[in-house]
């Protein structure tokens, strides 16, 4: 990020201390529940009544981790700056999906009986305006250094056309890749990596029907290939130089 390209790219409030409230003020104490509860189902030695009633103990707490997991995986899927179209995604649908899935995480704080602290819920969520504001400035930015890559690029194509398919057919693939390979390969992560696939398929498809880079030259397509790479780069969700390492970090999130 010190390069000169990146200069001025946005910043935005850091995803893995944001989820990391909501881990430590949510996750921890359903994942002690959910492990005493487990524990006690696997242990127990008494007749298949009381068996009956740890079982059903353990399989609510169970479903109320996973939903806690779905929670925290709704919020990664929604910092991002694309649709699974390819199109920008706007303002409304990335609050709703935010809000939506904090919702999810907090209704599971209150299936185990835990009180969660208002503090807590505002500090969330007024990061949210500033995750929105981040990813619509990277959106802005990206348009414009398309814009720029375009009038240099001296392609013999459209710079309208050009453009669109920098934007939302090639830029889209490098992104969802960055977004599956930040994402560590851990079984609580299965669902957030297969959706990811299923994306990135789809973005993968998307691209090769346009059939825009036959009409290119190797060297010009080479050079759109390394633009689309870069700034992909760029959307960066962490203050950590590896994203990844703070998104390991986050997913751990106790339970």
């Amino acid at each position: 990020m010190g390069k000169p390209e990146y200069m001025g790219v946005c910043s935005m409030p850091d995803l893995f201390h944001f989820q990391q409230d909501l881990a430590k003020g949510i996750g921890a104490p359903i994942g002690k529940a959910w492990k005493k509860a487990k524990a006690a189902y696997k242990e127990t030695k008494e007749c298949y009544g009381e068996r009956k009633i740890l079982e059903t103990a353990y399989l609510q707490l169970d479903m109320c981790r996973n939903r806690y997991q779905n929670g925290m995986h709704g919020i990664n899927k929604a910092v991002q700056p694309f649709t699974k179209t390819g199109e920008f995604k706007c303002e409304k649908t990335i609050r709703h999906s935010i809000i939506s899935s904090i919702r999810l995480i907090e209704n599971q704080a209150d299936k185990i009986g835990k009180e969660v602290k208002e503090k807590l819920i505002t500090k969330v969520v007024t990061q949210i305006d500033g995750l929105i504001d981040g990813i619509k400035t990277w959106q802005q930015w990206a348009e414009q250094s398309a814009t720029l890559f375009v009038d240099q690029a001296a392609i013999e194509i459209t710079d309208a056309e050009l453009k669109k398919w920098l934007l939302h057919y090639l830029l889209p693939v490098f992104i969802w890749e960055l977004a599956l390979r930040r994402t560590h390969s851990k079984a609580k992560n299965k669902k957030l990596i297969d959706a990811y696939k299923e994306i990135l398929q789809q973005a993968r498809d998307k691209l090769k029907g346009s059939n825009l880079e036959h009409h290119l030259p190797l060297d010009k397509y080479k050079r759109c290939l390394e633009w689309a790479k870069q700034t992909a780069r760029t959307f960066q969700r962490s203050r950590s130089q590896v994203e990844g390492r703070n998104g390991y970090l986050a997913f751990v999130h106790k339970a």
